[in-house]
């Protein structure tokens, strides 16, 4: 027969002969039973000591049987759509989608170790980036549902993520920039590759931009709006990422006189200046696969559209264009972000800090 014994009142301490085993028990103040069995006693004793201590700062975790997956559905449609624009949303979805071999582990379950385990799986078939993608998901995910005291502690914080290497950002040669512009010249909307290379804009900005986006006189570019597309909303035209990608950006002459002709052969139908062929916003994944592609095939390329903003940015810094320049150029968030990507980038400038140094030093020795 078992024996118990009482612990100032809170909780229960017994000893199950047949099983030679210690059982606490306790009672949260909304009534769930949380028990815990040991043959250590000591290590019962301590858990309801755990217990007691956490029922009384308001920190203990009530019994539930809730799933990662079932957590992560949860969490994704609760906190995350609420609060995120619809693309960054499915970036979201995809992520936790990674996690899926380990949806079935109880939130109340999950360990380091099983973190672990996934991210080692997942980098045989994923980017150590992507990687490291999923596991800042994850745990967002896991410190909201230690704020909602569904778990005591975020197991993501006991995680070892891989490392993540710095990829050369690749840039578009001087004979393929060549090579690319004849060959759009096939193609619809061909000035979108001149308008690309000449101001660092990303695609999604191009296919955003409007007539009236556009000052011939004053020779600028104002980027307004994006076009988007997600699983929620379809293709729409949306803010620009932030807020200071919201610019307005000089252009060349050349690349004026080319969006005039090309206003003069398409129109202005629709307000848009990249319109589809029902005048609706065209969205990248439309522009690369029925367009951008077929000119990469035909100029013999094979990096992406992007590259002309990588390209553009070197460019500009090669020629000694100050960072902060280069940065509200490219529409980035902090001069910070610039640096990180292009900083090995900017010319070496070493003879003229050593000049600087020694011309200082000397002033001090005459003072």
């Amino acid at each position: 027969m078992a024996k118990s014994k009482r612990a100032n009142g809170e909780g229960s301490l017994t000893y199950d002969e047949k099983k030679q085993l210690y059982r606490g028990m306790i009672t949260t103040p909304q009534g769930n039973r949380l028990t815990k069995s040991s043959k250590n006693e000591d290590i019962v004793k301590d858990w309801l000591n755990e217990q007691r201590l956490l029922i009384g700062r308001g920190r203990h975790i009530e019994p539930h049987g809730l799933t990662l997956g079932e957590w992560l559905q949860e969490w994704l449609k609760v906190y995350v759509m609420p609060s995120v624009k619809p693309r960054t949303y499915d970036r979201y979805v995809s992520l936790a989608n990674h996690a899926k071999p380990i949806w079935n582990v109880k939130l109340t379950s999950l360990l380091p170790a099983h973190l672990q385990k996934l991210y080692n799986s997942l980098l045989a078939v994923l980017a150590p980036r992507t990687v490291k993608g999923v596991h800042f998901c994850l745990r967002g995910a896991l410190k909201q549902a230690v704020i909602n005291q569904l778990i005591y502690s975020n197991p993501a914080d006991g995680v070892r993520l891989p490392k993540v290497k710095d990829v050369e950002i690749a840039v578009f040669t001087a004979k393929e920039i060549k090579a690319i512009f004849k060959a759009a010249e096939n193609h619809r909307y061909s000035v979108i590759v001149l308008l690309a290379y000449t101001t660092g804009m990303r695609m999604s900005e191009c296919l955003g931009l409007r007539w009236e986006d556009v000052d011939i006189k004053k020779g600028t570019v104002r980027v307004y709006q994006t076009v988007s597309k997600s699983i929620l909303r379809g293709t729409e035209l949306s803010e620009p990422k932030t807020k200071n990608s919201r610019r307005v950006i000089p252009v060349p002459a050349d690349t004026i006189t080319a969006l005039t002709a090309h206003k003069l052969k398409y129109g202005i139908k629709s307000g848009l200046m990249f319109p589809t062929e029902n005048g609706t916003p065209m969205h990248a994944t439309h522009y690369s696969v029925y367009i951008f592609d077929r000119v990469k095939k035909d100029a013999g390329i094979t990096k992406g559209f992007h590259t002309f903003r990588h390209t553009h940015a070197s460019e500009l810094l090669a020629a000694g264009v100050p960072v902060v320049d280069v940065s509200r150029r490219l529409g980035h968030a902090r001069v910070s972000t610039t640096l990180d990507v292009y900083g090995h980038l900017i010319p070496s400038s070493e003879s003229k800090v050593t000049a600087a140094v020694t011309k200082l030093l000397k002033a001090k020795k005459q003072a």
